[in-house]
């Protein structure tokens, strides 16, 4: 999910792990939806994934997000996510540098 956040006058992403599911409250067994809630601001920009045995699937940063998409990084290179899309195959092809330049962003080296 994406939407603009008038207090903070930015955009904020949502994603769910469907893989993993809601998890359950021990005290009350009432069931959370288990999502990363992030920005572009330094210390809300971290997407980090594993699969179901605990193995690192994507660990990557958030560079961009506008109304109907969002670009993160990961292992040097840069991918967009359009609201809707998976994860997967979403980060299989990586955008080029002119889709980048495109965008506005320009790649650390």
């Amino acid at each position: 999910m994406i939407a603009w956040n008038p207090v903070r006058e930015r955009w904020e992403a949502t994603f769910y792990d469907q893989a993993r599911g809601p998890v359950k409250d021990k005290d009350t067994g009432r069931s959370e939806i288990r999502e990363t809630k992030v920005t572009t601001r330094r210390f809300f920009n971290e997407l980090k994934y594993h699969d179901k045995y605990d193995n690192p699937v994507l660990d990557g940063k958030v560079v961009d997000i506008q109304e109907r998409h969002v670009v993160i990084t990961a292992d040097k290179k840069y991918y967009k996510l359009s609201c809707g899309d998976f994860l997967y195959p979403a980060v299989r092809e990586p955008l080029t540098k002119k889709e980048l330049e495109v965008l506005g962003i320009t790649p650390e080296e």
